[in-house]
């Protein structure tokens, strides 16, 4: 089933918003006296016959703000305050209060309603960094919900001023996860239409909560559109008299006051819809601070068929500076770009919930302590993800490696956050460009079951591991492909002279070693496992001689052998743990019931030839385990190690990578 992620980011234009403020009540000329929020108390003014032109209804908000200008002084609450009593002072009003949410709402004497949405100008970047990390509470998200089933997005920024900044930046990381944004022009004619079944809508705007005609307080958010008259701006004033928009006056505490329309909740009821899995974004002030910001979220969700959407949004004031940077933070993370903090070791792509939980961690959520959090509610299906991401990858052969589900085959596992099987038209697995195929019911949220392809061999495989849902790819893992040697001289030393085993064989093997990270916080670290082949055995000669006698012989071990953790010639792997160091388990010549080779023995004196000594295996021990620099390859490995009592021996790899090379690039 398709998904959808709606993004809406608001804030302020030249600031964020309001501080939350208490219910004030106000005693209105002509009218009731009402706090915010308010009950039945507020009345009906749905009957009442329009009184004034929109030229009038202008030039009566135009005469607050002209008489509230002066006064103000930049401290939230008591701007709010003079605001208020400035509409009281102006005809033409019926009632007016402040909201919860800081936001100053009045209504016309015929019942029409608007808002002052009080922002913040921006503070220096230094103050809004929290002086110290919040200790919060992370909301469950016990599953992990598919992507958004649709790549169309849109991106809508106010004002216009900051076009290039953070709207043109997530456009752009949506762009290069295969999204299709699209950046509108925020006019009210548009939002009626553009939003439809989206895949990400991120909006950068103010907000702030009004009342209705009915008297219903509901949360808004500003367009780009200014409010004027006209005969062309006759059909939003219509839909202003429906209850559908809302004049919105964005009155900086600083700076000239502006007059924009701004949608409601029943505009984005009947408006706006989005497809299953929507992440939302509301980054205006206190979209969770009220219960009428709370029902403007409710309005989102339930425009989201089947499964609703994830709606992440701030419970207080925000400025722009940090709400921009929260937001892109946000994005780069979830998206696995790099642009933003910038590591040796670059992050893959995480998790809504893996992201938000490591920025509250990092106090990266929280404007200023006591103001504004950015809160997050996951819609029923649990967590989510704009694209899948690989964790780690381990080839798996027939025998103790493999699961016995598909004994007798080679196949990749794949650990990560793929989310629900979308079905096998919409998702894929390819190595080097190349489709693999999914075992059936081999894909889960969490890992895929690959095979490896038919006459191909898992340790001569090699190249980037895609995966892909909708379209949209994983951070890419290379599969890592290496060929070289393994040479082994073990001599034996006597009362009269010293017998000495060489062994040659070439070896390939295949393995995934870059680095990872299982939470975005965690220290990036290793862990594979390589299985590698010798495809042509080995070669091994006898030389030297015991008590005189001269041995000789040469030959080729072509069987491969296998004993416990004990692996000879044959198939067999290095495994690792962890810090940089790979100790090879056990590398033995053959079990103790065979011989590896009977070369001949001469002796003075004797005109028979006499079977060599057998070499038996014995103990075995590394002295030095293998080392991968951080390149993740070996040159020239060296080991010591003892095959029988006093019998020096020593183990020289040669392992050189030829395709599937982890890159500074490469994600953890």
């Amino acid at each position: 089933m398709l998904v959808v992620l709606l993004l809406i980011v608001l804030t302020t234009a030249s600031s964020g918003c309001t501080f939350p403020l208490p219910g004030v009540p106000v005693p209105i000329p002509g009218g009731p006296a009402t706090s915010y929020p308010s009950d039945a108390s507020v009345p009906d003014l749905s009957g009442r016959p329009e009184q004034f032109t929109p030229e009038q209804r202008i030039g009566i908000s135009q005469a607050v703000t002209a008489t509230w200008s002066p006064l103000r002084t930049g401290d939230q609450a008591t701007d709010a305050q003079s605001l208020l009593q400035a509409i009281l002072k102006t005809p033409g009003f019926a009632d007016a209060g402040i909201g919860a949410d800081g936001s100053v709402w009045a209504r016309y004497a015929d019942g029409l309603p608007i808002t002052w949405m009080l922002a913040y100008n921006d503070r220096p970047e230094s103050g809004t960094e929290p002086s110290s990390k919040p200790s919060l509470m992370v909301p469950p998200a016990p599953k992990l919900a598919a992507l958004p089933d649709r790549p169309d997005a849109a991106v809508w920024e106010f004002p216009s001023q900051y076009a290039g900044g953070v709207g043109a930046a997530v456009n752009d990381l949506l762009s290069a996860a295969k999204y299709r944004p699209r950046i509108l022009g925020n006019q009210v004619a548009e939002l009626q239409t553009a939003v439809q079944n989206l895949g990400v809508l991120f909006a950068e705007t103010h907000g702030g909560v009004s009342r209705t005609i009915l008297g219903t307080p509901e949360y808004a958010l500003a367009t780009n559109e200014p409010w004027k008259a006209g005969p062309e701006h006759l059909p939003k004033f219509k839909l202003y008299r429906q209850g559908l928009l809302v004049p919105a006056v964005v009155a900086p505490l600083i700076g000239e006051a502006t007059y924009y329309w701004g949608v409601n909740t029943s505009f984005v009821a009947k408006y706006w819809t989005f497809a299953a899995d929507a992440l939302v974004f509301i980054s205006s002030c206190g979209v969770y601070a009220s219960t009428e910001g709370r029902a403007f979220v409710a309005a989102i969700q339930g425009a989201s068929p089947g499964r609703s959407a994830t709606v992440l949004g701030w419970d207080g004031s925000v400025a722009i500076a940090y709400g921009s940077r929260t937001a892109k933070r946000f994005f780069a993370r979830v998206l696995g770009d790099n642009s933003i903090d910038q590591e040796d070791v670059p992050r893959r792509p995480f998790t809504y919930k893996q992201v938000y939980d490591w920025m509250a961690k990092n106090a990266e959520i929280q404007m200023l302590p006591g103001t504004a959090t950015l809160t997050i509610t996951y819609g029923p299906a649990g967590d989510g993800q704009l694209v899948p991401s690989i964790l780690r990858v381990n080839l798996l052969r027939p025998g103790k490696d493999a699961k016995v589900e598909h004994a007798g085959e080679e196949y990749l596992e794949i650990a990560g956050s793929f989310g629900p099987d979308p079905g096998a038209d919409l998702r894929s697995v390819t190595l080097a460009g190349q489709p693999l195929k999914v075992y059936d019911n081999g894909w889960s949220p969490e890992r895929i079951v690959a095979k490896i392809p038919a006459g191909q061999a898992i340790t001569a495989i090699g190249g980037d591991l895609v995966v892909t849902v909708r379209d949209h790819p994983s951070n890419v893992v290379p599969i890592t492909h290496w060929t070289g040697s393994v040479k082994m001289i073990q001599t034996v030393p006597g009362s009269r002279g010293e017998a000495q085993l060489t062994l040659d064989c070439r070896l390939q093997a295949s393995g995934e070693v870059h680095f990872f990270r299982t939470t975005p916080d965690a220290t990036p670290r290793v862990s594979f496992v390589a299985p590698i082949d010798f495809p042509d055995g080995c070669h091994w000669r006898l030389s030297g001689s015991v008590g005189g006698c001269t041995i000789s012989g040469s030959g080729r071990l072509d069987t491969p052998i296998q004993s416990g953790n004990l692996v000879t010639m044959g198939k067999r792997a290095l495994n690792t743990d962890n810090d940089g160091h790979y100790p090879v388990q056990a590398f033995v010549i053959a079990p103790a019931s065979k011989n590896l080779a009977i070369g001949k023995m001469t002796c003075p004196g004797s005109t028979s030839n006499y079977p060599a000594m057998p070499f038996y295996t014995g103990s075995y021990t590394n002295a030095e385990p293998l080392t991968f620099p951080s390149s993740m390859f070996v040159t020239n490995a060296q080991l010591s190690c003892r095959m029988l009592p006093d019998a020096p021996c020593t183990e020289k790899w040669t392992l050189n990578p030829t395709i599937g090379i982890p890159t500074k690039k490469t994600q953890a």
